[in-house]
């Protein structure tokens, strides 16, 4: 019922809480900029800088955002936090490896296809899946431009590079199981600061399970 019995219960560190409002909405995007979710913006710092903090000597370098069932909040913390680690000036890599119900294309307005499925399928190179987002940090003070919504954002604009979920597929499981993925995980760690990876929930599908060996958190 509170972070405490968490910490008690699974002696796990509680990283960040985040609010209902939120859920459904990435924090950095037209749904989730307005002044009622500044509170949101700031909790997904909070969350992105104790990441950083709690191993100072080896920074994680690929995260995998997952829950137990649908609509447990996954993609929008998935999808917020790499917004807010692009605006910390990290070179940051947004996978959606949801297979099975994919939500961050709609959200962030870029095309599904081709994306990870169609990579690991040997059907897309790497530069056929890379988009590029490109944002403006919203502002609580006076800054260079207001959106239709009345929130105010910086002149400055961040990149944030996303890799949709791709082609519909049967082979989830196997295809984020494979050496493919692996070695491709290895790749883009080594390129860029952190890779954020949304997935399917966990009760429900093997497919997280089949990625967690690969990542470091």
């Amino acid at each position: 019922r509170n972070p405490r019995e968490i910490e008690s219960y699974f002696q796990l560190p509680v990283i960040g809480h985040v609010r209902d409002p939120i859920m459904g909405r990435i924090a950095y995007t037209a749904n989730g900029r307005g002044k009622d979710y500044q509170a949101d913006r700031e909790a997904f710092r909070i969350i992105r800088r104790n990441l950083e903090s709690l191993d100072r000597e080896t920074p994680l370098r690929s995260v995998v955002v997952t829950s137990t069932v649908p609509e447990e909040g996954k993609t929008t913390v998935a999808g917020s936090l790499a917004f807010a680690t692009a605006i910390a000036g990290r070179r940051t890599l947004l996978i959606d490896c949801d297979l099975r119900r994919p939500t961050l294309s709609a959200r962030l307005g870029v095309e599904q296809v081709p994306g990870i499925s169609d990579f690991l399928a040997g059907e897309a190179t790497p530069q056929e899946i890379l988009r590029t987002v490109e944002f403006g940090e919203p502002s609580s003070t006076n800054g260079n431009a207001v959106t239709s919504d009345g929130d105010s954002t910086s002149g400055t604009l961040h990149k944030l590079v996303f890799i949709p979920s791709g082609s519909p597929t049967s082979r989830a499981a196997e295809l984020l199981g494979s050496t493919r993925f692996e070695a491709f995980l290895e790749q883009v760690t080594a390129v860029y600061d952190i890779v954020i990876l949304d997935s399917s929930p966990l009760l429900l599908v093997a497919d997280t399970l089949e990625m967690i060996p690969h990542v470091e958190g």
